[in-house]
């Protein structure tokens, strides 16, 4: 069964615009269980408002009592198809205590499964500091938080051309106002944060050279000490774009366990097939079409597991520290040290990693350096669990203690990979080989 996390239904008795599909959801469930689309979370970007360019009715306005009304219709819907949905709550996520109040509520709510915000409110991007309270509010409740452009995105003004404002304008606010969230230091400083990122990501996948270089210039004195192009591997895109170059770009720079199927649909209908042809093609292997289709929708949003398919996004023997329920990873830091660097940086790695052995959830670390490239060193290091790692990766202490080895780089990338299994060696000390610290 696939699950879909992009779905919009307008709620019986709402009036607004948009194409019928929006208000029968029984042709859509009907429609999308004849692909194999078994769960849709749907949610509206506009609150109780319509989705139609140039309303007036933008999301900005809405207070706390007329979307809290509109999410509890929202929520009528799941209770009618249990089978077939679950919601969103919305909010603007400016909106103050109130707003955020009313979205933590409903979250207690079992129909409830996740959160829905614009890229943009008003031509403001989300990566606000405004939004503050917003975002401790999503790493609090653990909340999966879908970004998803706005009826009036911004640069609506010099375009009139519906199609191009629904497929050209909104995919690019999505890019930037995720790339304001990640530029602005929001993935560091919440490192639970759980985004989804609409429309495919937009053009994510291509810009983390650019966002890299676009704080370039803050000589350390911005929010951002992690690399923007590594920071995107915490982000989650949907497959709403019916692109299989897209779809490629977003495995290999988010990783497949961060790529969800999502459709758009209500009210784009007529993309669904596309879409599942899509995910049914060669570009995904069995194992990460079991995660995209399913099995990532399942562990994000807290679904029952099924008993079926999507078993086998985690059917694979395991051994060692991978084995169990939680699915220990592997953290790899790519770093280029400043010319001359190298044996000072190779000291301070010592001391980080026998402070890092000590900590819960480390299994084991090294330092390799590449053979064609003197400069060019690798930090791997396993752990429990990836909320162990992230623990770690977030906490200012780890920041103190990596202070050094930031200051010797001239560039880092990082990639984050499920550890399926390990085989211990009979002999554990290499000729000529260092052991790691603390061993």
């Amino acid at each position: 069964m696939i699950i879909d996390v992009h779905g919009h239904l307008a709620p019986y008795g709402e009036t607004g615009g948009g194409p019928p599909s929006l208000r029968d959801p029984e042709a859509a469930i009907a429609a999308k269980r004849e692909l194999g689309i078994g769960l849709t979370v749907i949610g509206s970007p506009a609150g109780g408002g319509s989705m139609e360019p140039g309303t007036g009715r933008s999301a900005g306005a809405q207070d706390a009592g007329r979307v809290r009304a509109h999410n509890e219709l929202m929520g009528e819907l799941a209770d009618r198809f249990p089978d077939a949905l679950r919601a969103y709550a919305y909010l603007d996520p400016f909106g103050g205590p109130a707003m955020l109040d009313q979205a933590a509520e409903l979250l207690k709510d079992s129909r409830f499964v996740g959160l829905m915000v614009n890229s943009s409110v008003d031509g403001e991007y989300l990566g606000s500091p405004r939004a503050e309270e917003f975002f401790a509010l999503a790493e609090e409740t653990g909340a999966p938080v879908l970004v998803h452009p706005p009826a009036d995105p911004v640069g609506i003004g010099g375009l009139r051309d519906r199609g191009l404002v629904e497929h050209l304008v909104r995919p690019c606010d999505v890019t930037v106002g995720v790339g304001t969230v990640v530029t602005g230091g929001w993935l560091e400083r919440h490192p639970g944060l759980r985004l989804i990122a609409a429309a495919g990501g937009g053009s994510l996948a291509l810009l983390g050279r650019k966002l890299d270089l676009a704080v370039a210039g803050r000589d350390g004195s911005g929010p951002v000490r992690t690399p923007p192009s590594a920071l995107l591997r915490r982000v989650h895109v949907e497959t709403s774009c019916p692109s299989a170059h897209q779809l490629a770009a977003n495995l290999s720079v988010f990783g497949a366990r961060n790529v969800l199927f999502g459709s758009d649909a209500p009210p784009v209908m007529d993309g669904l097939r596309p879409l599942v042809d899509l995910v049914s093609s060669p570009v995904l292997g069995e194992r990460e079409r079991a995660l995209v289709c399913s099995g990532n929708a399942r562990r994000l949003f807290g679904l029952p597991a099924d008993a079926d398919a999507d078993a086998d996004a985690d059917a694979a023997p395991r051994t060692g520290p991978a084995a169990g329920g939680a699915r220990a990873v592997r953290a790899e830091l790519t770093m280029t040290v400043r010319p001359g660097a190298g044996p000072e940086f190779e000291r301070a790695w010592e001391s980080v990693a026998r402070w890092t052995a000590e900590l819960p959830g480390c299994l084991g670390q090294a330092l390799c350096r590449v053979s064609t490239d003197p400069l060019v060193y690798v930090i791997t290091s396993d752990w429990a669990s990836e909320p162990a790692f992230r623990a770690f990766e977030g906490s200012a202490e780890q920041d103190r203690v990596t202070a050094p080895l930031r200051g010797l780089r001239e560039s880092a990338r990082q990639e984050i990979r499920p550890l399926v299994g390990t085989a211990a060696a009979r002999h554990t000390a290499a000729p000529g080989g260092a052991g790691v610290p603390g061993d």
